[in-house]
């Protein structure tokens, strides 16, 4: 600065108060609190010259403190030259910038330093760096050498203070982040730096993450710290999903340039700095995997359907206690072998990358696929087999009553907007398992039904053996199923297999026995796998057209079994080998047995709803205890189903009494009356029984006669009034029911006729 020496004795007096009046002002605690603001324009004093020095060969150009502001803060001069008022106007913030940062650094440290070197070079740096461009070169520079050199320990002092600013002011944050769990956890390192990028150390700073993140320690996205020469480390955790900044703000001094003749350099308020130490990308999200299998690729009729649903994760540690998500499973059935194969050849069924759990139920949906059950769970934990049961759809509180489902599949879902707002900042979008799954697939291997009477339960050696097998229940495309590429089903089997069983006593068991001295198989053909009556003896061809012949050979008894070992779609069945109705005993000698029986429906057709029932008539030698037992089928559309509906009254026993007697001497035995809300055809099944259980006569499923056909009744005809003539109308109306005999049917003797069903036929 420049200051001129006044010979006035006013001036010097003046000069003088001023000295007293600064050197009275105590240095330290000088300077207001930080509250008020720094005044931006008023009067200045000037400061004692024992802050400054002078050139020696100049005495009116002084460097250090020239004045000083009412709120305590030394003034500095920054235009070279230039007579100095102890006024100023206005008051600017100078831009931030390292060599700001570094000069207020020394300004607020030295602020109470009454040492006039370092007041002087602090007041040389202030030009250095803060000249005026008016000044700078036309004045500043050419004393800036000549200061140096004239004034002892200034340049060195200078260099010292200047390596100390520029030390100690932070001019940037660096950082560094490690991932620990992908980009869900990791680590960030602080450091502050100088301008030459090294490390300042003892500066309280702020960390803030900007963005979905936050500090473990804190649970917030701030945390504290005070710099230091390592690294600081903050572990952080992702709270969803995009791009996180570690900002760093720090309190950095500012200078003021203050509007005079002469301008001033001042100390300003402190300011906070932010500074962007590092940016990178985080994610809370995962995708989880639905892995579901069913308990069977095959599943017997009759059974609800379950599933075994679990989650899984690629990377396990993303799994965190807490975590928990709503599943939904669909069950679509009723598939074909041709649906199946059509969905996999064109692919439609296939989970695509854009579909969302919405968008491909509907493709199913429009694919006219049958959606016949849902199940729901909830599953918190992974790799855990979470089992679930099919429910009824639209009414979740009953369970899924299935029948034959031919093929099914189910497809199971995750809604990520069915989630709680919380549990859907876990998932990245909809987790779905598409249809056809091999192992969520599953075919419904149906129940057979196998009713079967031999030609004659007795038979003497020589005697030809024959038996009548009536089987429903097979798909009526059975035995041309080949399999489904990829799938785990079984083709069809195509053939059933007969085999007759000679054995010394009655059969006492269901098991078919082993040979032995007591047992024999006799042999044993194939029949074709399907719905339909077959006939087994008596020249009738087998499976492959060759004539079967059975020749009862030895006393005792020959029982016929069918057996069907089971494929995908239909369940194994044996029929048992101590079937009554499947058993002809054999003698050396005839045994008398006249008793015979001929039935015959009440009705041949009825209206739904209408009661009708079965007739017996019973010829022969009848002995007091004697029975007719009474089977009837509901109603079914075709005969390949026959037997395998539900039972209207099933082997009711109707004891043979005295009153049943007729004139002409046999026995009409009428069964209990049914009634049935379904169209089709009922089938009737009677037997006659002696009073120790063996049957006398028989008859199989089926035969002529024993059919009532349910049908619904015509609309009701609205009645007509007659117009009144004179002459009474009258309307007359006959129907002659004749009940010509019973439609004779020549039955079965002794050994009876018992309707044998499949052990698992469905009641």
């Amino acid at each position: 600065m420049m200051r001129r020496r006044v010979r006035h004795a006013v001036r010097w007096c003046a000069a003088l108060i001023a000295i007293v009046a600064v050197c009275a002002m105590p240095i330290i605690g000088m300077h207001v609190p930080k509250a008020f603001a720094k005044s931006s324009s008023g009067t200045l004093t000037a400061a004692s010259p024992s802050l400054s020095l002078h050139a020696p060969q100049e005495p009116e150009l002084w460097l250090g403190v020239i004045a000083v502001t009412s709120q305590g803060d030394y003034v500095y001069c920054k235009q070279w030259g230039i007579d100095s008022t102890l006024t100023f106007t206005n008051s600017v913030r100078l831009p931030d910038t390292p060599q700001t940062r570094s000069m207020a650094y020394l300004l607020n440290h030295y602020r109470s330093s009454n040492d006039a070197l370092t007041q002087a070079a602090l007041g040389y740096l202030v030009h250095d760096y803060f000249e005026s461009d008016q000044t700078r070169d036309a004045k500043w520079i050419p004393h800036r050498d000549y200061l140096k050199q004239n004034i002892p320990g200034l340049e060195q002092r200078v260099n010292q203070l200047w390596d100390e600013g520029t030390s100690h002011a932070v001019e940037s944050a660096t950082a560094t982040v490690s991932y620990a769990l992908e980009k869900r956890k990791g680590k960030v390192s602080i450091q502050l730096v100088n301008a030459q990028k090294q490390t300042v150390s003892g500066v309280k700073a702020t960390v803030t993450l900007n963005g979905p993140a936050k500090f473990v320690s804190t649970g917030t996205q701030n945390i504290q710290m005070t710099s230091s020469n390592t690294p600081q480390d903050f572990d952080w955790v992702a709270a969803g999903q995009g791009e996180v900044s570690a900002d760093v703000s720090v309190d950095v001094g500012t200078l003021d340039s203050l509007d005079s003749r002469q301008d001033f350099i001042r100390l300003g308020d402190m300011t906070q700095a932010r500074m962007t130490a590092v940016k990178f990308d985080v994610k809370k999200s995962f995708q989880p995997t639905i892995q579901t299998k069913t308990p069977t690729a095959v599943l017997k009729e009759g059974v609800v359907p379950e599933d075994h649903v679990q989650l899984t994760v690629r990377n396990k540690a993303l799994w965190e206690k807490g975590i928990s998500f709503k599943a939904t499973g669909y069950l679509y059935a009723d598939m074909t072998a041709q649906d199946m194969q059509a969905l996999l050849t064109s692919q439609e069924a296939q989970v695509k990358k854009s579909d969302t759990a919405d968008s491909y139920l509907s493709r199913l949906d429009s694919l006219h696929l049958k959606r016949k059950a849902v199940a729901q769970t909830t599953i918190s934990e992974i790799d855990t087999d979470y089992t679930v049961s099919a429910r009824t759809l639209g009414n979740q509180n009953l369970p899924y009553n299935r029948s034959k489902d031919n093929f099914a599949s189910w497809v199971w879902v995750i809604k990520k907007s069915d989630q709680t707002p919380e549990m859907q900042e876990w998932i990245d979008h909809d987790a779905i398992s598409g249809l056809l799954d091999p192992l969520e697939s599953y075919s419904t291997a149906q129940k057979l039904s196998v009713d079967s009477v031999v030609t004659e339960h007795h038979a003497i050696v020589g005697t030809t053996l024959s038996d009548r097998i009536t089987v429903a229940g097979y798909p009526d495309d059975h035995g041309i199923y080949k399999g489904t590429p990829g799938m785990l089903w079984k083709p069809d089997l195509e053939f059933a297999q007969v085999s007759v069983y000679w054995s010394k006593n009655k059969p006492d068991r269901a098991e078919a026995p082993h040979d032995d001295t007591d047992h024999k198989l006799v042999g044993t053909w194939d029949f074709k796998a399907v719905n339909g009556t077959i006939y087994v003896g008596g020249g009738k061809p087998d499976g492959h057209d060759n004539p079967v012949h059975i020749n009862a050979e030895a006393p005792g008894y020959y029982a016929f079994v069918y057996h069907f070992a089971g494929d995908s779609r239909v369940d194994s069945v044996d029929s048992p080998w101590n079937d009554e109705w499947e058993c002809t005993q054999v003698t050396q000698e005839a045994t008398p047995n006249n008793a015979r029986i001929v039935t015959h429906v009440s009705n041949s057709h009825v209206d739904k709803g209408e009661k009708f029932n079965d007739v017996a008539v019973v010829t022969g030698s009848i002995k007091e205890g004697a029975f007719v037992t009474f089977t009837a089928y509901d109603a079914v559309e075709n005969s390949e189903m026959m037997g395998t509906t539900r039972y209207l009254t099933h082997e009711r026993h109707v004891r043979i009494t005295a009153d049943m007697k007729q004139k002409d001497g046999s026995y009409k035995v009428t069964s209990p009356e049914v009634k049935t809300d379904n169209s089709g055809t009922v089938y009737w099944k009677a037997t006659l029984w002696n009073a120790r259980g063996e049957i006398l006569a028989s008859h199989g499923l089926g035969v002529e006669g024993e059919e009532t056909h349910v049908q619904t009744p015509p609309p009701a005809t609205p009645k007509n009034n007659l117009a009144q003539t004179g002459t009474n109308v009258v309307s007359v109306a006959s129907a002659l029911a004749a009940f010509a005999g019973f439609g004779v049917i020549t039955l079965m003797t002794l050994g009876g006729l018992r309707s044998k069903m499949n052990k698992s036929r469905r009641e």
